[in-house]
């Protein structure tokens, strides 16, 4: 069938505009999908803005970083336009936000320009997909499912019953973890032919894992440099972390924990700051917000074990980048961290659950389990760098277009 680019396919990606501190993992995507696929005129972005204004933004530094973003970007091998559309504060009316985001963008992009569209989130994004596929029905309409926007809203009858439609019209939906794809499949088991698990990658050149590694040995009475990367929400576990801390300082193991996150829930990091204080652990936990990229590729090199202790997580996108650098990983069975940690490159313990997570670090430190760095480091970048990932997604695109 030949590849996109010997083609000239001309491809449309449709995701909303987050600043810095909302879902990272969604922005990732777009931005080094874009880069990657190196379709040079044949791709498109568009990235509907919501709307705000200065009382928006003097309530909440999200709003105030949404006003930032220019309207318009012009990069080496797309652009990206976006559009405003209305969104309420604290989902207010969220049934109608589909609606809204579609209003928002209908005049800004003409569909038969492109041979696929591609649409990066499941709600409000998803809602265009089935008023698009009525429309033009010829037009192939990729959607990918990240996991929370999957997973929330459950108690939403409304949304719910929009993120099927969304689903059923799509002509292929990606999913970025397998149990994601089951999860999917059991509420839908009609859409078996129709969802493929393709997990997040990692952006090499963006990362640049290139220091020289030796096997991970680890000494009781060394202190250790512990990192977790993670928005400072609840389902992220960090309290049980946090005791786990508490329990391994009580029998002796010196280490610091840094922690990187968006600030998604402002009382949470305040009450995470409050218990440190009272495990006595604050002079042994650092708290960073929305660490520019360089700074967390520095945290990356300089950490010894990688820790995320999710209560429930669609995919993990920092454990891979932590496993690209060599860096052995401590994680929660929780969903997505299953098809990525095994018995080469860390531990897994179940989530909620902070004996599991004292006696895991307890036995990387005491150096009861071995792992080869240079061993993590291949492995991660075999299975998810993202030209491999793109290659993937392309044949995808092929099947479907052909199918049209």
């Amino acid at each position: 069938s030949g590849s996109l680019q010997a083609r000239h396919m001309k491809i449309l990606i449709i995701s909303k505009s987050f600043p810095s501190s909302q879902f990272p993992s969604s922005g990732i995507f777009v931005k080094d999908f874009a880069d990657t696929i190196s379709l040079s005129n044949r791709i498109e972005i568009l990235s509907p803005k919501p709307y705000t204004n200065k009382l928006l933004a003097s309530f909440s530094p999200k709003w105030r970083d949404i006003g930032a973003i220019e309207p318009r970007t012009v990069a080496e091998k797309y652009s990206i336009r976006r559009p405003i559309y209305i969104s309420l504060p604290r989902k207010i009316l969220y049934k109608y936000a589909g609606y809204l985001y579609w209003i928002g963008i209908r005049r800004s992009f003409q569909p038969t320009e492109y041979d696929l569209i591609h649409v990066n989130w499941l709600y409000p994004d998803g809602y265009i997909v089935p008023i698009l596929k009525v429309k033009y029905p010829k037009i192939p309409i990729v959607i990918t499912i990240h996991g929370s926007d999957w997973y929330a809203d459950n108690d939403n009858e409304k949304v719910n019953s929009l993120k099927g439609r969304s689903l059923f019209a799509a002509d292929l939906v990606l999913t970025v973890g397998d149990k994601l794809r089951t999860d999917i499949l059991k509420v839908y088991p009609d859409l078996t032919h129709n969802v493929v698990s393709v997990p997040n990658g990692i952006r090499v050149d963006s990362l640049d894992p290139k220091s020289e590694m030796e096997t991970v040995h680890f000494k009781k009475g060394i202190q250790k440099k512990l990192l977790m990367v993670g928005n400072y929400v609840k389902l992220k576990g960090h309290i049980f972390l946090f005791t786990a801390l508490k329990n391994l300082r009580k029998n002796g193991y010196d280490f610091d924990l840094i922690l990187v996150g968006n600030n998604l829930e402002p009382e949470y990091l305040k009450y995470l700051a409050a218990q440190i204080k009272f495990m006595g652990l604050a002079d042994k936990v650092q708290f960073h917000v929305s660490l520019p990229r360089e700074s967390l590729v520095h945290l990356y090199k300089n950490c010894d074990v990688f820790i995320l202790p999710s209560l429930r997580e669609g995919f993990g996108l920092s454990l891979i980048e932590a496993l690209a650098f060599g860096k052995p990983v401590i994680s929660t069975r929780s969903g997505g961290p299953e098809q990525i940690v095994n018995t080469i490159n860390g531990l897994l313990v179940p989530p909620a659950d902070s004996e599991s997570l004292f006696e895991a670090l307890k036995a990387i430190m005491e150096d009861q389990v071995k792992f080869d760095a240079r061993k993590i480091k291949a492995e991660a970048l075999g299975k998810y760098s993202y030209s491999n990932i793109v290659a993937e997604i392309e044949k995808l695109y092929n099947q479907i277009i052909e199918s049209s």
